[in-house]
């Protein structure tokens, strides 16, 4: 099967997607995250917030799914993103930053998007917190 798996930290990120994606809990054995699934064979994977988090739930999903699954994507809300977006305006990263390591990666895109174009800041715990309801800046979303 060639399905696609999405990896999401935060289920009030993943629902608006789980609903359009038609999508319900499936009873992955022995896995330590939320995953649900669709008729189309397509998967989505609540991580928890943070990079550390991301990685083991793709490494977990993949070691059990690998075989089914020909892509495997990442969405959510980028706090760390600087620029002033809309609530569910859609940014594409085109680099990220580790600050645990200095280095600075540079996602390959497979596909081209009419989507704006930003960078992030990838740190292992939250920077700062932005009240609800409030736009995250460049002052307020990275040191």
């Amino acid at each position: 099967m060639n399905s696609v798996a999405m990896i999401c930290a935060h289920r009030w990120e993943a629902d608006p997607f789980l609903k359009i994606a038609d999508m319900s809990a499936y009873q992955a054995p022995q896995f330590p995250f939320p995953v649900f699934r669709n008729e189309q064979g397509s998967f989505l994977i609540l991580s928890g917030q943070g990079y550390l988090r991301t990685a083991a739930a793709v490494s977990a999903f993949l070691s059990h799914h690998g075989n089914d699954v020909q892509a495997v994507g990442n969405f959510g809300v980028a706090g760390a993103a600087p620029g002033d977006w809309s609530v569910g305006q859609p940014v594409l990263l085109n680099k990220v930053v580790d600050h645990s390591t200095g280095k600075s990666y540079f996602p390959e895109r497979q596909l081209p998007s009419p989507w704006a174009e930003t960078w992030s800041d990838c740190r292992p715990t939250p920077v700062k917190a932005v009240p609800v309801g409030r736009k995250a800046t460049a002052k307020t979303s990275s040191l």
